[in-house]
């Protein structure tokens, strides 16, 4: 369903995660419920329907509240920041992702929290806010580089250099 909307298939990956989620009901399993909702929230966002987005996400907030699931609840404020954030609103990006940070730091989730302040210093950069974006990025690089990950390491990288290349003078 993850692939079928980043692919831009959303009727197939609605229909995928829907079946998921009734099979993860009937075993309920409400880590995966909660992951599912997730999943069909970031789809429905997608889709323009930030009312249904909003509900699902809402609802995949509150098993994991209920849950005590840190890592499920940092993962969804991540994917809400990352979302404000491609969707032009860097601002509320900042806010979600610096909450996703500080969820990360709180349960030492070195992945996540590195994944998080990138997605921050990316938001940072949106806003114009160079010492945010230059600290952010210093601690997902740091993090990226002792995980080792190379992937993060390279978009940070590429990130650091984009701020670089706007220094003053």
């Amino acid at each position: 369903g993850n692939l079928a909307r980043l692919t831009g298939e959303l009727d197939d990956g609605q229909r995928w995660l829907e079946e998921a989620l009734a099979l993860r009901r009937a075993a309920r399993d409400a880590r995966e419920i909660g992951t599912t909702l997730a999943s069909l929230g970031m789809l429905a966002l997608s889709a323009g329907d930030e009312a249904e987005g909003g509900r699902l996400m809402d609802a995949a907030l509150a098993i994991y509240r209920r849950n005590d699931d840190g890592p499920g609840l940092q993962a969804t404020v991540m994917d809400l920041g990352a979302f404000a954030l491609d969707a032009g609103d860097p601002e509320r990006a900042c806010a979600l992702l610096e909450s996703a940070a500080a969820l990360g730091r709180q349960q030492d989730l070195d992945r996540n929290l590195a994944w998080a302040a990138a997605e921050l210093g990316e938001a940072a950069l949106a806003i114009g806010d160079r010492t945010g974006a230059q600290a952010a990025t210093g601690e997902a690089l740091r993090l990226f580089e002792s995980l080792p990950e190379r992937r993060g390491v390279d978009h940070v990288r590429g990130l650091q250099g984009r701020l670089e290349a706007l220094a003053p003078g």
